[in-house]
């Protein structure tokens, strides 16, 4: 008898770190409160200052991806200038409009080079919203006769705007390239330059 005594408990010992024992029932979901509605969620407001990488809602940041994600002849430029003129106000940014067309070479080499960099693109995310317009699309046409020499300059052809809208800057886009490719100087200078928020007086 008293030999079988250890064997048990042994026995019990083992089962139990073999996980024997019954899993303990997840408690049901508590019911929700009587008359609570459904929240709507929230929207963006030019008013409410955000830190970069810090836009909400989350549809914003996938707004601002498509705003830069290609040039999309179906795309309304106006519609997205008004959508970056938003977020820049929100953010304290700028905004770069990027007039080119699928295809140009350049600007694939320019936007490559900074997505491809993560300490270019935070800075770009930082204090700038760019924009990519396909000039080549005709419905886009009054838009691009809006500024002056964007259709007819080499793509890219870069405009910085502040929140309002305003032309601050002009650049043909292939002096930020050397041989074809992105000159990283050059690309990280025109960021610096031109992403940092506007000076107070």
């Amino acid at each position: 008898m008293t030999a079988a005594w250890p064997a048990a408990l042994a026995a019990c010992l083992l089962a139990a770190c073999r996980g024997g024992e019954a899993p303990v029932a997840a408690a049901p979901p508590l019911p929700a409160e009587a008359g609570a509605e459904a929240q709507a969620p929230p929207a963006a407001d030019a008013r409410v200052p955000v830190t970069s990488g810090d836009t909400a809602p989350a549809a914003d940041i996938a707004a601002l991806a498509a705003l830069r994600a290609g040039f999309d002849p179906t795309r309304d430029p106006a519609a997205d200038l008004a959508t970056a003129r938003l977020e820049a106000a929100r953010g304290g940014r700028r905004i770069v409009l990027e007039f080119g067309q699928a295809g140009c070479r350049a600007c694939e080499a320019l936007s490559a080079h900074i997505e491809g960099e993560p300490a270019l693109r935070r800075l770009r995310d930082a204090g700038l919203v760019w924009v990519k317009v396909d000039r080549g699309a005709s419905d886009n046409a009054g838009f691009v006769a809006g500024y002056p020499g964007a259709d007819r300059a080499p793509a890219p052809y870069l405009l910085v705007l502040d929140a309002d809208g305003q032309v601050l800057h002009a650049q043909d886009g292939r002096a930020l390239l050397r041989d074809g490719r992105p000159d990283g100087d050059r690309v990280r200078g025109f960021l610096e330059q031109w992403a940092s928020p506007p000076a107070t007086p």
